[in-house]
């Protein structure tokens, strides 16, 4: 509007092949100029992406899974494909603070060590490019669950958990929620469920939780924290085609085509939920 007169840009439908070219610019627009934040496991680990790569990093150095097997380039990674489909800068717009290995649980006040998810130093490393993150993408607890972890008996109605060692699941992704909406209070939190792990069937760790059973803790905190769900339990990887999807050294860790479903899956719910 401009003095009550409206101007309206030509728009001429030719200028897009189909209309998914054209759903691909609408949802370019929506997240133009967002930064997002990834607080991760192996699998969303790149060398040279990571915070400990930043050059004024202090603390311990992330640990990568990848690059290895045919995700070789960072771009066969499911962040940035994300990034590339929206249109985002990675080096710019993109804070991946992802640890090989790392867990939920542990020692929530580590100032050094950004393993633990809960952690202090894990939590203010989603900033590591000096930006607050508008959104904040949570794809953690897979190892918890493959450790065997004990879920514990934190109830969503019980008070948040105290700092410290934290031993049990459902405490620890709790307490790493409440401290992500104190830390970033504008950002929009995205909880991921875990994959399976397909060399077994059904997939139960040692003590017999299988991820089906994990995953609806993760449902039930995410929500009871006013969190959006993107269900990668889902993502189309199941025993049938696991194959096809996961790495030739590993049954736990998704290959270039795996990378390409999950980030589908995630840019999908994106778009829905955002």
């Amino acid at each position: 509007f401009s003095n009550g007169n409206i101007q309206v840009k030509h728009f001429n439908s030719a200028d897009f092949e189909d209309f998914e070219d054209f759903d691909k610019l609408l949802l370019n627009q929506k997240f133009k100029d967002k930064k997002f934040a990834i607080i991760g496991d192996s699998i969303s680990t790149y060398a040279g992406w990571l915070p400990s790569d930043v050059t004024y990093y202090e603390g311990d150095a992330y640990a990568t899974y990848y690059p290895n097997g045919d995700v070789d380039d960072v771009n066969k990674t499911w962040w940035y494909k994300m990034c590339t489909y929206m249109d985002i800068d990675p080096s710019t717009q993109l804070n991946n603070c992802s640890w090989s290995g790392s867990q939920v649980t542990g020692s929530s006040t580590s100032t050094t060590s950004a393993f633990v998810a809960c952690s202090n130093k894990r939590i203010d490393d989603l900033m590591i490019r000096r930006y607050f993150p508008d959104i904040i993408i949570c794809w953690i607890s897979c190892n918890d669950w493959a450790a065997n972890v004990d879920l514990g008996n934190w109830q969503v109605t019980d008070a948040i958990p105290a700092e410290g060692t934290i031993s049990q699941a459902r405490a620890a992704y709790a307490l790493m929620l409440n401290k992500l909406h104190i830390r970033y209070p504008e950002a929009r939190i995205f909880c991921c469920t875990i994959l399976d792990d397909v060399r077994y069937w059904p997939s139960n760790n040692g003590n017999g939780v299988s991820t089906y059973q994990w995953n609806q803790n993760i449902i039930e905190i995410a929500n009871a924290f006013g969190c959006d769900i993107i269900d990668l339990h889902n993502c189309g990887i199941n025993y049938s085609n696991f194959a096809r999807y996961y790495s030739v050294d590993s049954e736990l860790h998704p290959n270039a085509a795996g990378q390409t479903l999950i980030a589908k899956k995630i840019i999908a719910e994106l778009n829905a939920k955002y």
